[in-house]
């Protein structure tokens, strides 16, 4: 039997294959940048803009510091660079260079979270956020949960120890989503699990951020995938495709519609981690229509984030992209 094929989906995906990658390296903006201080000696908030450091932790006694237990956290901010035409996203790195850390008061140790429960595994983790094109006090919540400025609290840990190196972290997810949102920017806190410790040390750690040395400056690396077409007798046959509504809560539809010869066609959704969340056997009519729910094979509810969406026929993947389940 021979079946003509257009394949459209609403879910949001089209039939590209990666020929070429762009990569894209965007410093952040030192003037969007810095550090905000919560000085318990004044109990009030000091910003700093454009300095050396983004710090994160707890200040201690000092020759030049009398200001112990105060809390701080980083803030940094990434223009976006226009998506190249033909390319989507790949992946993106986030990049930061660790230049010292301090714990209780020890240089180059790791913060240690005394009269804290597990207050030896807290680590230096990021938020993904929206704080716009000025930092000030207002931002220092943004990354809490239930903040209206949180996009995604705790995306990773971007240090869990205390060397003098480069620190990497996988922002894949949340630059996707700004872009899917419009934003013009890609934007992050810096921050440990607690806030002090009441222990009158150091517990800190910076990264550089505006320096003599650019090189090692907050970097976001984005690699753009170059979409295009196989010559396969499958794609010469129109395929199609368009997502709605993408990015989706809670559902969305695949319509799909083939015509050639083939033994078998099913849709497979993975997360991005490359587990299977669901497969779907389309059936033989050459077209039809499925909603996917935001479940699992066992029935449960995902998490919002990025997924992908396979349509293969006869074990061949003829289509492969990204949707975003926000929630």
């Amino acid at each position: 039997m021979k079946k003509y094929i257009i394949f459209l989906i609403i879910c949001g995906f089209c039939s590209l294959f990666s020929q070429e990658i762009i990569i894209d390296s965007i410093y952040a903006d030192p003037y969007m940048d810095g550090s905000i201080k919560f000085s318990q000696t004044q109990q009030d908030f000091i910003i700093y803009i454009a300095a050396t450091g983004l710090g994160a932790g707890d200040s201690g006694w000092g020759a030049t510091q009398y200001d112990p237990n105060s809390i701080f956290r980083g803030f940094v901010s990434f223009w976006l660079p226009p998506i190249p035409d033909g390319f989507e996203i790949e992946s993106c790195t986030l990049r930061l260079y660790q230049y010292s850390s301090y714990g209780e008061n020890g240089l180059e140790d790791f913060p240690v979270w005394d009269n804290v429960p597990g207050g030896d595994t807290l680590f230096c983790i990021m938020d993904h956020i929206d704080y716009g094109f000025t930092l000030d006090e207002t931002d220092w919540n943004k990354g809490d949960p239930g903040n209206y400025g949180t996009l995604d609290s705790n995306i990773g840990i971007i240090s869990d120890n205390g060397n003098e190196e480069y620190k990497y972290l996988d922002v894949t997810e949340q630059v996707t989503n700004d872009y899917y949102s419009n934003r013009p920017y890609s934007q992050y806190r810096i921050r440990f699990q607690i806030d002090t410790d009441w222990d009158y040390q150091f517990d800190l750690v910076d990264f550089l951020q505006s320096t003599n040395i650019p090189s090692d400056d907050p970097l976001l690396v984005i690699n753009f995938e170059q979409i295009s077409n196989l010559t396969s007798d499958i794609l010469l046959n129109h395929h199609v495709c368009y997502s709605y509504p993408n990015p989706f809560n809670p559902s969305t539809n695949i319509h799909y519609e083939y015509s050639f010869d083939y033994t078998s066609a099913m849709i497979t959704i993975y997360d991005v981690k490359g587990s299977l969340i669901k497969s779907y056997i389309c059936n033989s009519t050459g077209s039809g229509n499925l909603i996917w729910d935001g479940s699992d094979y066992r029935g449960k509810s995902v998490s919002s984030g990025i997924y992908m969406y396979n349509f293969i026929v006869d074990n061949y993947v003829i289509l492969s992209k990204k949707m975003l389940l926000l929630k």
